[in-house]
């Protein structure tokens, strides 16, 4: 009986570890936000971002624009 009884009892925990992280994801909102939130960002947005930051020049920023354009 004690095989079995580890076997249970480590099935059990890795069930409630499993289930914890599930729930987590979905409290946090999973990973697919975030990457969704990145692949919805256009090239001319990232732009705008990097010239907003300090990234990018504005002679940059132009020429980038207008290849985008």
């Amino acid at each position: 009986m004690g095989g079995w009884m580890i076997l249970w009892m480590t099935l059990g925990g890795l069930t409630w570890i499993l289930l914890a992280a599930l729930v987590a994801s979905i409290i946090t909102g999973g990973w697919s936000r975030r990457n969704s939130e990145r692949e919805r960002e256009s090239p001319l947005d990232i732009a705008r971002r990097r010239y907003a930051s300090g990234e990018l020049s504005e002679e940059e920023f132009e020429r980038i624009r207008r290849n985008l354009n």
